[in-house]
């Protein structure tokens, strides 16, 4: 059975467990605000007991991640700004906070209105940045909804906020209404970039934080066109009694958008933690046999017949009744074993052997099965040796009738080697170049380009759930127990989408030095020899 993929046991970079809380504390949240009866006043210190914590933690932990970031080219603009503007908001909400608790009526305007209107600014470059990192919205249907939604928003902001400020606008409030015009279009403008943020499916946990960052400024954009309405209606906690607009629309929305932000922050630092280069194997491949001699014998060990492409190998001599020793150039004592195995065993194990007969010794492997008489008597065997030639397999003099016989020894049950000996070699073969292109752009690009990647692979296996890949950071991939069936086309695919992914990011130089670190390891009999099962990455040594 397939592994389960780590996309479907996390929801947005969170466990489902961590998810499955979260929710819950938000509900119960929601529903004590929604449900309070008494005194408004105890409501609103609650709330700002509960937000304070929650604005001191989103700042460090942006801080925490600027950190992170600082050394990316491609992100670190982003955090710099995401940090700027939450600290930025810090001070603006304990300086509200304090006055709202140690003073009868806030001073409105105040110095946490610079602070707040300040921080607009730098959170407006958190969010066009981001954009511009994101592809252009394709579909019809995604432009027409996002516009629809920005054009409602803008709407209802001028009709219901912005259109009875200035009917009462007054000389003497003149300060005042220019604030309540600021406050509505700064909100408003974040909220419409935040919705075409969402409008990107998220890719990888990196993409996850942004889900998380953009449902922020949504709150709060919520929250604070919410408070403008009531704030000039005069409902905000009118007569000192909860009401649904004031402690779910303004404070409710408020105390989530920091939620929002401190989740988005948390997996972007879980992402840190966990994304760490993989290790990187030893390159010692597995030798898998590319040619199979055939060799006939009698019930006396004479050698009856050899296959057609035996003089390819051991070059042209007299077989036909000669010593299988003779024949295959090993020892005596050797050919004897074999011998007396075959007339006492239905099949002979595989075994090591050197011959010294052709050109140059070489080392291979023996096996076979004995050919009994109907009274149980050997009549002879059928003998199979399998060896590795650098220059390329030597198997096309086989005939048809012998391709049959090779197939037949080599699935037997105590030769089927070359059944896991592929599956090895082509993972021995391909895995270095997929962990050394992951390394490379997580040490070049960071953590956020690395996840991009994982997440690009994650979703290539996810589409071929038959491959039985399992993503996964420690290791990069593992494997199911029928993942070895799929190697000839789930490996060379993943490294295919890991070296285009690596030369949009890298450039195809620096892609092509990293393979080329790989490659130069083996030479070129290797490549020819996995080509042989799949495409291999063979790349000129450089000049």
């Amino acid at each position: 059975m397939a592994q389960t993929s780590n996309s479907k046991q996390n929801i947005l970079g969170l466990k489902r467990v961590q998810l499955y809380w979260t929710l819950a504390a938000v509900a119960v949240y929601l529903l004590i605000n929604l449900l309070y009866w008494g005194s408004a006043q105890a409501l609103i210190i609650t709330n700002s007991f509960i937000l304070l914590p929650q604005v001191l933690v989103t700042s460090v932990l942006a801080v925490q991640a600027w950190r992170w970031m600082k050394e990316s080219l491609r992100d670190r603009a982003i955090w710099l700004n995401m940090m700027v503007g939450l600290g930025l908001w810090m001070v603006a909400e304990i300086w509200w906070v304090v006055a709202s608790l140690t003073q009868e009526e806030i001073p409105y305007p105040s110095g946490a209105d610079v602070f707040w209107l300040v921080g607009y600014l730098p959170f407006f470059g958190v969010l066009i940045l981001r954009i511009r990192q994101l592809p252009s919205l394709v579909e019809t249907r995604h432009k027409v909804m996002l516009w629809t939604a920005i054009i409602l928003v803008y709407l209802f902001t001028v009709v219901f906020i912005l259109a009875p400020i200035l009917q009462e606008s007054t000389p003497k409030s003149r300060v005042a209404d220019v604030l309540n015009i600021l406050y509505p279009i700064m909100e408003g403008t974040s909220l419409a970039l935040a919705l075409r943020i969402l409008f990107e499916p998220p890719k990888g946990r990196y993409g996850s934080t942004w889900v998380f960052f953009s449902l922020g400024f949504i709150f709060h954009a919520v929250s604070n066109l919410v408070f403008s309405i009531v704030d000039a209606n005069g409902w905000y906690y009118a007569n000192n009694q909860n009401n649904i607009l004031s402690s779910v629309g303004v404070d409710g929305m408020l105390t989530l958008s920091y939620a929002c932000w401190i989740l988005g922050i948390f997996v972007l630092l879980q992402m840190f933690k966990e994304l760490n280069p993989v290790r990187t194997k030893e390159l010692a491949l597995p030798v898998v046999p590319n040619t199979h001699i055939l060799v006939f014998t009698d019930a006396q060990g004479k050698v009856i017949e050899v296959s057609k492409n035996y003089a390819d190998v051991f070059g042209p001599r007299e077989t036909s009744g000669k010593e299988l020793s003779e024949v295959l150039g090993i020892s005596e004592e050797k050919a004897q074993e074999i011998l007396t195995e075959a007339q006492t065993q239905p099949v002979l194990k595989e075994r090591p052997i050197f011959s010294i007969a052709g050109l140059s010794g070489r080392n291979g492997w023996l096996s076979g099965v004995s050919m009994m008489t109907s009274a149980g008597a050997s009549s002879g065997a059928n003998l199979l040796m399998r060896f590795w030639n650098s220059e390329g397999s030597l198997d096309g003099a086989l005939t048809d009738y012998e391709n049959s016989v090779v197939r037949f020894l080599v699935s037997s049950a105590e030769t089927k080697r070359e059944e896991g000996e592929i599956p090895q070699l082509l993972r021995s073969y391909y895995l270095p170049f997929l962990r050394e292109l992951y390394n490379r752009v997580l040490l070049a690009e960071g953590a956020v380009s690395a996840d991009a990647l994982y997440a690009e692979l994650e979703k290539l296996a996810d589409r071929h759930p038959e491959w039985g890949v399992t993503m996964e950071p420690r290791s990069l991939v593992s494997f199911s127990s029928e993942a070895p069936a799929h190697f000839t086309a789930s490996l060379p695919a993943m490294v295919a989408l890991a070296r285009e992914f690596a030369e949009q990011t890298l450039g195809v130089d620096v892609t092509n030095s990293v393979l080329r670190s790989v490659s130069n390891q083996w030479d070129e009999s290797v490549h020819r020899g996995v080509g042989m099962y799949a495409p291999p990455v063979l790349l000129p040594s450089a000049p």
